[in-house]
């Protein structure tokens, strides 16, 4: 049986935690823990995640290689979050549930128009390229068109689209796909405070398949190799780590996992 890297500083943890609890109470059977709810449950969902870990052990290569990735990108768009630090611990981790969708679908809306107009101006720029990205992509999907948005982010929307027009110098690549009659025709509603005029252009198939198809790329690019090759070297156990005790490997670990940033 072999666990990543990564699997082997999360199943150390666990299992550490598991021997702590029982060990505290005097106990080896969790089924005897009845007087204490709370620790009872805790040691449960922790053999259930241990259980979960080895189980993935036995999974076929491709189906290993995307648990793997999706573990990846879970632990990227963790330390995604924890660098929003204007955000509240609360709109932290509503952040997060948004960073965990692919793309925002209606359902989304309710939550999405409460956010956008408390929180979403204290995100950093990437993390509201994050935002813009799930938004246009929900519109690539057919889940809405720009106009079915809600007003807050409607505007948040054409504000940041409009900045990013207005120097013809400085413009993305990608918005250099959309049409320069459509360009203009977006500028000019905007501008001249015909904001339904603008939305109604934004549903064009011009902006739909050139507006936030990532965020900026280069950064992108720049920060995901340099995360694969962090993230490498945690996964690697050095000769000392192998003959350490596992809360020993795991507080190793975590500190390499705290000197991270995005």
């Amino acid at each position: 049986m072999e666990f990543t890297g990564i699997d082997e500083v999360e199943l150390a943890g666990l299992e550490a935690r598991v021997r702590e609890l029982q060990d505290l109470f005097g106990k080896r059977d969790v089924s005897s823990l009845s007087t204490n709810m709370l620790v009872g449950a805790e040691i449960a969902v922790a053999e259930k995640r241990i259980g979960a870990l080895e189980q993935d052990v036995s999974c076929t290569g491709g189906e290993k290689e995307r648990k793997e990735a999706e573990r990846y990108q879970n632990l990227v768009a963790g330390y995604m979050v924890q660098n929003e630090t204007r955000l509240t611990a609360s709109e932290r981790a509503q952040y997060g549930s948004f960073l965990a969708k692919d793309f925002f679908t209606r359902e989304d809306f309710d939550e999405l128009d409460q956010f956008y107009g408390s929180a979403y101006e204290r995100l950093s720029e990437r993390g509201q390229s994050e935002m813009s990205l799930r938004v246009w992509q929900g519109i690539r999907e057919g889940e809405y068109q720009f106009t079915d948005l809600p007003s807050r982010i409607r505007e948040k929307e054409m504000e940041r689209l409009f900045g990013m027009l207005s120097d013809p110098h400085q413009i993305p690549d990608n918005l250099k796909q959309i049409p320069e009659k459509d360009r203009e025709e977006f500028l000019a509603a905007y501008q001249s405070g015909d904001s339904g005029r603008a939305a109604q252009i934004l549903n064009r198939d011009s902006f739909k398949e050139n507006v936030s198809i990532s965020t900026n790329l280069e950064e992108k690019e720049k920060a995901a190799n340099r995360k694969s090759e962090e993230l490498d070297g945690i996964g690697e156990a050095t000769e000392a780590e192998k003959s350490s005790t596992p809360v020993e490997l795991t507080s190793n670990r975590q500190s390499q996992l705290s000197e991270l940033s995005i």
